[in-house]
């Protein structure tokens, strides 16, 4: 399995925050609307779940999120984030190199989809 670097695993728990954030509801008696997704351990539960995938699929998803956070991911407002997982979801499937990098975290970008 591709071990996640300490970067990889803060822009991944980024990137669930920005699909499932904290939603500020009235009244929210249990706090369910003010947990956002590493608040639930969505972040680890993909990283378990990277245990069963392909190893071309880990290197995928990890060169993903180098590319996020090369672009200033963790340092970008919720907004801005919302806009680099558009612009990546938005890269064509025949620019794509097939089995690798952005093509093997499909299932990632399909959330982006539609939640950005």
């Amino acid at each position: 399995m591709t071990e996640l670097s300490d970067t990889h695993r803060q822009v991944l728990s980024a990137l669930s925050d920005t699909v499932v954030p904290a939603v500020e509801h009235e009244p929210d008696p249990s706090g369910f609307y003010a947990r956002k997704a590493s608040d639930i351990g969505v972040p680890q539960a993909i990283e378990q779940a990277l245990a069963g995938m392909a190893p071309e699929q880990q290197q995928g998803l990890a060169q993903l999120l180098d590319a996020l956070a090369e672009q200033g991911f963790l340092r970008a407002s919720r907004r801005s984030r919302q806009q680099l997982m558009s612009n990546v979801a938005l890269i064509r499937p025949r620019r794509r190199r097939r089995g690798g990098g952005v093509d093997a975290a499909e299932p990632v970008l399909r959330a982006m989809r539609t939640s950005a």
